[in-house]
């Protein structure tokens, strides 16, 4: 069965401890709390997909170690196509080492290894499963010229595309001409539109205009727990709340938000209606420890 949705994209272990506060430089400070999980924006956002029935495939590259079999087994038991999950030699797979706060923030360290080794050649050797897609989507965890080859694919075939563009960095702009919706968090958001992410002097309004100009089709900026903002050409800022939960941790929700995204685009909704699907999946995931064990199945988010 050709997937709904394809992800390019990322696996990644991470590790978790749980601190009191901000451990300050030279200090070290004993946890209370660790958790060893699967994640990695793409397979967060697979996952999240997954669970709510999409038939999903996932195109990424893992390490020659101890934690690649782990890829595997996550991607089987949640019944992602996983036929282009590929080993690479020589290299590890990825890490992320995250410090999370009593409030639910957290801070996160992360190491790409084999992701930054995925190519345009791995992408174009799975062209029948994106050519045949409703919607791709991908994050920044990978090679530039691979998310561009994917993106340009994709809409050359009239594929819907996403781009969540983080871990936050400056990629080509001749990437956005390729971009169905673009998500980026507000700093994400400044940086790409050529600013400082902690600038206050400019409206969010002005950004969104920015990224549109860039050539993006419409922007979400999400604001965590303010909820987003969606920007569409010669349009007003529309403004999406988010819902009131208790957040226990909010590592994955932006791609909680996405995978949410991408089912109801892949459904045929509208962009208006896809982002409240994309919110409560969000809210919904931060109810634990992990990227993955809070992600909410389709009757939950229903």
């Amino acid at each position: 069965m050709n997937p709904d949705l394809v992800v390019v994209g990322s696996f990644v272990i991470g590790a978790t401890v749980r601190l009191p506060r901000q451990p300050n430089v030279g200090e070290s400070l004993v946890a209370d709390l660790f958790h060893l999980g699967d994640g990695g924006k793409g397979a967060n956002l697979a996952v999240a997909a997954a669970r709510q029935d999409c038939q999903t495939a996932v195109i990424a590259r893992v390490g020659d170690d101890m934690f690649a079999e782990r890829a595997f087994e996550l991607f089987k038991n949640e019944h992602i196509n996983h036929d282009h999950i590929l080993l690479t030699p020589n290299e590890q797979t990825s890490i992320g080492l995250v410090y999370l706060l009593p409030q639910g923030e957290n801070t996160i360290g992360f190491y790409p290894g084999a992701n930054m080794k995925l190519s345009v050649q791995d992408v174009e050797n799975a062209k029948e499963l994106v050519m045949n897609a409703k919607v791709l989507a991908t994050q920044l965890e990978t090679p530039d010229e691979t998310i561009r080859f994917a993106l340009g694919l994709a809409k050359s075939h009239g594929v819907t595309t996403i781009l969540n563009p983080a871990p936050a960095r400056i990629i080509p702009k001749d990437i956005f001409q390729f971009v169905d919706v673009l998500t980026p968090n507000e700093g994400e958001a400044k940086l790409l539109a050529g600013l400082s992410q902690d600038n206050a002097n400019v409206t969010l309004p002005e950004v969104a205009a920015k990224l549109l100009k860039l050539g993006a089709k419409a922007v979400i900026i999400t604001l965590g727990e303010k909820g987003c903002v969606l920007a569409k050409p010669n349009q007003p800022l529309q403004t999406f709340p988010a819902h009131k939960v208790d957040v226990v941790d909010t590592v994955g929700a932006g791609d909680a938000f996405n995978g949410g995204l991408a089912v109801a685009l892949s459904q045929g909704q509208t962009i208006e209606q896809a982002i409240h699907k994309a919110i409560v999946t969000a809210s919904l995931s931060t109810r634990t420890i992990g990227a993955h064990d809070g992600l909410p199945d389709a009757q939950e988010v229903a």
